[in-house]
C-alpha cells in the first residue's frame, strides 16, 4: 500500500474514535435521570476542618415508602475531593471508582433501605490540601441514574475547625 491510502485510513479510524467518544459522552450527558421522590436525604458534613485530621459526613436516607429500596452508590464530585480524601465508611462501600469524563468518585453500596426504614452512612474523611473545596454529593437510588444531589463546601486547614 502507499503512503496516502495508509494515512486515509488512520485518518477515518480516527475519526470513527472521536465520533464514538463525542456521541458516548453525550449520552451519559443526556441520559433520563431522574430524582427520587420517594426518599428522603439528609447530609451532615462540617464547613471547616483540620489539615490530617479525620472527620464524619453523615448521610441519612429515609425510604417513604413501604417498598424496598437499594442505596446504589453515593457519588462524590471532584473538586471536592481535591482537599478531601474519603478512606472509609460505616457501613462499608463495596467498592470505589472513578466515573471518568464527568468528574466524581463513586463509592457503591448495593444496601437494602427496607420500607419505611432509615439508613445511616457515615464516610471518614481526612482534609489533605489547605483551601475551600466544594462539590456535589449524589445519592443514588435503586440504581446509578436516579440521585438526589446536596452540595457540600467545606475549609481545610492548620488551625481551621480547632
Amino acid at each position: 500500500m502507499n503512503r496516502r491510502v495508509i494515512l486515509i485510513l488512520l485518518g477515518g479510524v480516527g475519526f470513527l474514535c472521536l465520533c464514538t467518544v463525542s456521541f458516548g459522552t453525550l449520552f451519559l450527558v443526556f441520559t433520563d435521570s431522574t430524582v427520587p421522590s420517594d426518599v428522603s436525604v439528609l447530609v451532615d458534613a462540617p464547613r471547616a476542618v483540620p489539615l490530617n485530621e479525620p472527620f464524619a459526613i453523615v448521610v441519612t436516607v429515609r425510604n417513604l415508602t413501604a417498598v424496598s429500596q437499594t442505596l446504589d452508590s453515593i457519588d462524590i464530585q471532584n473538586s471536592y475531593l481535591e482537599g478531601v480524601q474519603i478512606s472509609q465508611s460505616d457501613p462499608p462501600f463495596s467498592d470505589d471508582f472513578e466515573i471518568p469524563l464527568v468528574g466524581y468518585q463513586s463509592y457503591t453500596y448495593f444496601t437494602p433501605i427496607f420500607g419505611n426504614d432509615t439508613l445511616e452512612i457515615e464516610l471518614v474523611g481526612e482534609g489533605i490540601a489547605e483551601g475551600e473545596f466544594e462539590g456535589t454529593i449524589d445519592v443514588c437510588i435503586n440504581n446509578g441514574a436516579d440521585c438526589v444531589s446536596r452540595t457540600l463546601s467545606i475549609e481545610v486547614g492548620e488551625t481551621t475547625g480547632r
